[in-house]
């Protein structure tokens, strides 16, 4: 039997056995309401699941912030719904105050809190390869690395992410349930204006129900797969080290600079303010999230820098 509860924050769907005795999972697309490609996963998965038998243990599917979806921006307010997850926002000053990010962050974190499995579709600004990012890493994440089609790996130990919103913390919804003691994964599908990779990202979270162990093995044969073949690619593990945050708003990358995931020299030209101030490169390292040149604000990240810390066998 499949059951859909109403006592769940609005856009957000469970499914169950009716039994209750597997994980709970959750997958979340538009956390960020422009990023697109975890938005039709999700309507796909939705579409798929009117009737089902396959489920184990307690699937819940939705939308992160239905607001930011419907403005097709990347928050309601200035805030960024993925960043308003920390104490201070969730626990403390009057609901009528805070903004429509932070009173969507206050309905979806008990539901977060109770993820054994959290999975969260993303996509980056400027085009980029996947990649996974996490607040922190813990060992049982090392188990589920391998349904992911990437070879990074992204870590912010140090809340570096944080730091263009002045924050100790990253609040990310990951975080939340990582320190929850359940498994908390954000997936960068991409560049959010291609959905090129949907049915590739369709695939991965199908992969990672059926590892995580919330459906059977029967339950891919409903979105028209029969075998769901792990990728076989090396992985490494970065670290974000610091934030460029920019000191205009208009900004031109250099050739190239508009794209993630690049090996970068200290020195090297990023681009050009509107001033004629160049952006340079302050230190060796892996050159990550460049915000895309309509979205730049004055104080806000321009960009991130990682470095690698290992590599995980395959």
């Amino acid at each position: 039997m499949i059951k859909q509860e109403n006592k769940l924050p609005s856009q957000i769907w469970k499914f169950t056995n009716g039994e209750n005795s597997g994980p709970n999972v959750l997958i979340l697309g538009g956390t960020h309401g422009d990023e697109i490609t975890g938005i039709e996963v999700i309507k796909t998965l939705l579409k798929g699941l009117k009737v089902n038998k396959h489920i184990i243990g307690n699937l819940f599917l939705g939308f992160g912030n239905p607001k930011a979806i419907l403005l097709k921006t990347r928050g309601v307010d200035d805030r960024d719904l993925n960043r308003c997850f920390t104490k201070v926002d969730l626990l403390t000053g009057d609901l009528k105050e805070k903004t429509a990010d932070v009173k969507r962050a206050r309905e979806l974190a008990p539901l977060l809190r109770k993820m054994d499995y959290f999975l969260d579709l993303h996509a980056t600004s400027s085009p980029s390869k996947p990649f996974i990012c996490l607040s922190k890493l813990k060992q049982g994440h090392k188990n589920l690395f391998g349904v992911f089609e990437t070879d990074c790996i992204l870590t912010d130990p140090n809340n570096i992410i944080a730091k263009d919103l002045k924050q100790l913390t990253g609040g990310t919804t990951d975080s939340i349930v990582n320190k929850a003691n359940g498994l908390g994964f954000c997936y960068e599908t991409g560049y959010e204006k291609d959905l090129s990779n949907k049915e590739q990202i369709l695939k991965t979270v199908l992969k990672f129900l059926e590892e995580t162990k919330v459906v059977d093995k029967e339950f891919k044969k409903l979105f028209g797969f029969s075998i769901l073949t792990l990728p076989h690619t090396k992985q490494n593990v970065y670290e974000l080290t610091h934030c460029v945050i920019s000191k205009e708003a208009v900004f031109k990358y250099a050739r190239g600079m508009n794209k993630g995931w690049q090996k970068v020299q200290q020195g090297q030209l990023v681009g050009e303010y509107e001033s004629g101030k160049e952006e340079k490169i302050s230190s060796t390292g892996f050159y990550i999230f460049p915000k895309a040149e309509q979205k730049i604000k004055r104080g806000k990240s321009l960009y991130y820098q990682a470095k690698q810390k290992g590599a995980l066998g395959r």
